[in-house]
């Protein structure tokens, strides 16, 4: 997380087009909170002097849901030490050059697990959509890219279901 982390906070490109952003969202929810009776630990001063994502998430989540700071929470809620869990198919699309995950590890993908990562060069955050507008019909290979991943799913959903199917049926036929 350390890398991401200081690219939202840090002075800079990713700062500036995304955390920026986000910190005003934040301001806004945080004081409408505030405003409706919210019972929080500071005055509502406070709110405004944050100036990055992670002096709001010291002042107003880690002591409302009782982390020690925004880094034990960073630690606590990240998803990586937990993939081996995940029981359903998922389909992740990670861009190399997504600023809110540069200088992530790249997770292997495993073949007991129903978790299925696609690293792509480029791509950004949400880069995805409509990359080849210089057609007659604007394809995007995102869309495209799950469709074919649902139909994976599906297939093997569907044989599942036949081999169940038969293995019930030989049971019936046993008894």
């Amino acid at each position: 997380v350390s890398k991401s982390t200081m690219n939202l906070n840090s002075d800079g490109l990713t700062k500036t087009l995304y955390a920026d952003r986000i910190l005003e969202s934040m301001y806004e929810r945080v004081e409408d909170m505030y405003d409706n009776e919210v019972d929080f630990p500071f005055e509502r001063e406070k709110i405004r002097e944050c100036k990055t994502i992670m002096d709001m998430e010291n002042l107003v989540v880690a002591p409302f849901f009782d982390f020690k700071d925004a880094w034990d929470y960073y630690d606590k809620t990240s998803t990586l030490p937990r993939l081996d869990e995940v029981a359903v198919p998922e389909l992740v699309i990670q861009s190399e050059d997504d600023p809110f995950l540069l200088g992530q590890p790249h997770v292997a993908n495993k073949a007991d697990r129903p978790l299925r990562i696609h690293y792509t060069k480029h791509g950004g955050h949400c880069g995805h959509v409509f990359h080849a507008t210089d057609q007659a019909y604007p394809t995007s290979w995102m869309p495209t890219e799950l469709a074919r991943f649902l139909a994976h799913v599906d297939l093997s959903l569907k044989a599942d279901e036949s081999a169940f199917a038969g293995q019930t049926k030989l049971n019936m036929e046993r008894e």
